[in-house]
């Protein structure tokens, strides 16, 4: 085991620079700030077909104001 400042280190294996915490909370709180996607949406949820688009382009198109 490399050397750490801490005495029961805990490494996170995916950060490409080694970090070591000193207890299963911190590497836990590392990693969901650091290698979690829960803010990123599925590319999915964007992709609007092109007729919604039209449709959508010819009901504002319209509209009094």
């Amino acid at each position: 085991m490399p050397r750490s400042k801490y005495k029961n280190p805990f490494e996170c294996t995916i950060c490409k620079k080694k970090k070591w915490y000193k207890s299963v909370a911190g590497l836990s709180q590392h990693k969901n700030a650091k290698h979690s996607n829960y803010n990123i949406p599925p590319i999915q949820f964007y992709i609007l077909l092109e007729n919604a688009i039209n449709e959508w382009k010819e009901k504002v198109k319209f509209r009094a104001f």
